[in-house]
């Protein structure tokens, strides 16, 4: 009889070689894999995980007696799949109502391409799978206290809820003035400051005392050589007047 560890070398090494010695639907590699293997699957190759769980993986999730070793495996290439920035694989991998696993492996420097992916392929899912998908998107983005990105995926979700706790989970006063205006333009809250902050930023830039267009243009910046070369036509000249009075002018009312 095999020494064990001779039994654990030996089936790793038949699982590797049924890659291309065996017919798919057979799938011996995945059965030499189960054996005896304590190997772990990720450190066989990109290459070994793509053909067992890509190729296997869908035909045999009816047989209960795999389902265990096989969800065991998948979780072993989802932390693969995040460790080497295939975020879309790793997701792809696991069930719509199991995305448990997924959440364990994200850190700082996987979660921006994780969310986003969550969140394209949330729009082609039914409602209870896409509120799903999103509420794991929220959850990631206040983990790594991407407020503003949380609140947006609240207002999708129309739950008011998950926008107090964005709030109450931010300590920066400057982003909740900004959630504020976020809000207002939602029609959540009423935005009484719009108007005045309106008129701070016009006085801000300048623009509150009526401008010619000359003066907007800024002409005397220019050099001579380029004035002298700048032959424009009457007719554009007063339609661009006419854009510049009603753009800078007429928006705050100094006509």
């Amino acid at each position: 009889m095999l020494d064990s560890n001779l039994k654990k070398y030996l089936v790793d090494i038949l699982s590797v070689l049924a890659l291309t010695m065996s017919a798919e639907v057979k799938r011996e590699s995945l059965k030499y894999r189960f054996l005896d293997s304590e190997c772990d699957i990720c450190s066989l190759g990109h290459e070994y995980v793509r053909y067992n769980i890509y190729l296997h993986f869908p035909p045999i999730q009816s047989e209960d007696t795999l389902v265990d070793n096989l969800m065991e495996l998948v979780e072993q290439t989802v932390a693969f799949h995040m460790k080497h920035n295939a975020e879309s694989d790793a997701i792809d991998r696991l069930e719509v109502d199991d995305l448990d696993p997924l959440t364990e492996h994200v850190d700082i420097t996987n979660f921006r391409k994780t969310c986003l992916y969550l969140t394209s392929v949330a729009r082609y899912l039914p409602n209870p799978d896409e509120i799903l998908f999103m509420d794991i998107v929220y959850s990631i983005y206040l983990v790594f206290y991407k407020f503003e990105s949380a609140l947006q995926i609240a207002l999708f979700l129309n739950n008011l809820e998950y926008v107090c706790d964005v709030f109450t989970s931010c300590d920066d006063l400057l982003m909740k003035k900004q959630f504020c205006y976020i809000l207002a333009r939602q029609v959540i809250i009423n935005n009484a400051k719009l108007s005045e902050s309106y008129l701070t930023l016009a006085r801000d830039i300048e623009v509150m005392e009526p401008k010619y267009p000359k003066d907007i243009y800024k002409i005397h910046l220019l050099n001579g050589r380029a004035i002298a070369g700048a032959n424009v036509d009457s007719a554009r000249r007063n339609l661009a007047a006419t854009f510049v009075n009603a753009f800078v002018n007429s928006s705050f009312g100094n006509v």
